[in-house]
Formats: C-alpha cells, structure tokens, sequence
C-alpha cells in the first residue's frame, strides 16, 4: 500500500521497490552538475526487465493520485532516469526538473536519505530572511526520512536537493505522461 501526502499543495507519493528487480548495467560514472557528483544517465542504465518493473510501479503510484490531479487515464513514460554516486561530501545543489510530469527517487544502495524537498514559495515565505533564521509559520524545508529500498514521486516542478554526504546510491528519474482529463 502507497502512502500519500499533500505536502505543499502538491502529491507526494511514497512506497517500496524490490531492489533485485533493479539491476543497474555498467555504470561508467562521470562527475556531474555544479557539486560534481559522479553521475551516469541513460535509459540503458537500467536493464529493459528494471524497465518494465519500475514503469510499472511508478504508473501504481500515479494511479493513487489520478483523482487529485483531474486525469482520467495516462500513458506513463520514464522521460530520463540517472544514477548518482554519493562520495566524500557530494551534495546536489536545489534544482528542478522543469517541463516533466513527475520526479522519482529510489533510494538504491544508501543508508540515510539525504533529500531536501523545498517550498514552492519559499522565497516569499522567507522574505529575505536568512534560511537558518527562518522565524515563519510555515515549513520551507522537509527532510525526506527514507531508507533503502523505498522509493519517492513528486512534481517535476517541486525544487529539492541532497546535502553533503558519502551515503551511496540513488537512481532518479523523471516522468511523463499524456493524459486525458476527466472533463474531456
């Protein structure tokens, strides 16, 4: 059973994933992104039976949250899906996946997870303020408490990052799908 949450206004969306159904290929890691994390992407990083299970998963999990989005059926596609190797303080600096439907993370060879999930307006809700004296109301961080084997869905648009750690793997992706509104 998914569990589901509103967090921001927006679906969040957690579950598990058999990791022996996940057979990652040669990985051939290269350093990426502003911190350098080593990196390799590629639909081919996963095996086509990876693929499939993992395609599947993922359409469970957007089905939960069909009714909250409006969508009366979609055609689920993995858009881009890479693997970052987390060494010696490697971090993602905050960033977003504009121009997809979903994000995932699965949380593949770590022990803790290490994502930060930011507020849609958390610039207007700080005001200036610094991060570390944020004296508001409302929430402008969430650390995602997450553990091997467990796998994350949220909006493309929704910024995150990963802080400095030497805490292992994660594959992450991205989704889209076409759809078709209930009011159609």
């Amino acid at each position: 059973m998914n569990e589901i949450s509103i967090l921001f206004g927006t679906p969040l969306i957690s579950s598990t994933v058999d990791l022996d159904k996940i057979k990652v290929g040669p990985t051939n890691l290269k350093k990426a992104y502003l911190s350098q994390t080593p990196n390799r992407s590629g639909i081919d990083l996963l095996s086509k039976e990876s693929i499939s299970y993992l395609k599947s998963k993922l359409a469970t999990m957007v089905e939960e949250v069909k009714n909250l989005l409006n969508i009366k059926s979609c055609d689920l596609y993995i858009q881009h899906i890479w693997l970052n190797d987390y060494q010696e303080k490697d971090y993602q600096e905050s960033h977003a996946h504009a121009g997809n439907g979903f994000s995932f993370i699965i949380y593949y060879d770590t022990l803790k997870c290490n994502t930060i999930l930011e507020h849609p307006a958390k610039k207007e809700i700080l005001c200036g303020q610094n991060p570390e004296e944020d004296y508001s109301i409302y929430d402008t961080h969430f650390a995602l408490n997450k553990k091997n084997g467990d796998i994350i869905m949220f909006p493309s648009w929704l910024s995150h990052f990963v802080k400095p750690n030497s805490d292992g793997k994660t594959i992450a992706g991205n989704i889209n799908f076409r759809k078709i509104l209930k009011n159609d």
